[in-house]
């Protein structure tokens, strides 16, 4: 295929009409991770104020991993940094906003970190603690049922009538 501007504007215009296939896994993969922690489905430490079905107003995350287990006031691990992000660039695609122009939660965390203090980003308030888990709220609900309801689209009778 040759690099031309007839072949670029193509490009362009199939993205833009697969816009929505190509998010969809970002939205799906997220919501995994939200959910992931719903009393050991994946034999990992759950909570019961976490859902397997749908993204609840609060829900705990694991932030260590076994080095971090070792050394508990070391904070959060790269790569819970990178999926944290991955779940805001996700929800950035869902609500039409750049992610650069949010403030994301590792970014909040790297500036002003203490454990058991609120920390607010775009998307969600945090508060660490120092046994690894990560406490988050949602900011806005539109943006949690907005979430809810598009993944429940594409698997179908997760949500409850509520």
């Amino acid at each position: 295929m040759a690099f031309t501007a007839e072949n670029m504007r193509e490009l362009w215009e199939f993205l833009y009409i697969n816009q929505e296939h190509l998010m969809l896994p970002c939205i799906l993969e997220a919501f995994d991770l939200i959910t992931k922690h719903h009393q050991n489905q994946y034999k990992v430490k759950g909570w019961k104020t976490n859902k397997a079905y749908f993204a609840p107003p609060k829900f705990i995350l694991d932030y260590s991993n076994d080095y971090y287990n070792y050394k508990r006031d070391s904070g959060m691990s790269w790569e819970f940094k990178r999926k944290f992000s991955d779940i805001e660039r996700a929800l950035c695609m869902l609500v039409g906003r750049k992610f650069e122009t949010i403030t994301s939660m590792t970014e909040v965390y790297d500036r002003t970190c203490h454990f058991g203090e609120k920390m607010e980003g775009t998307f969600f308030i945090g508060k660490m603690h120092k046994v690894g888990s990560f406490h988050v709220w949602w900011v806005d609900p539109n943006v949690r049922d907005m979430f809810n309801a598009t993944v429940a689209q594409h698997r179908w009778g997760w949500l409850p009538d509520k």
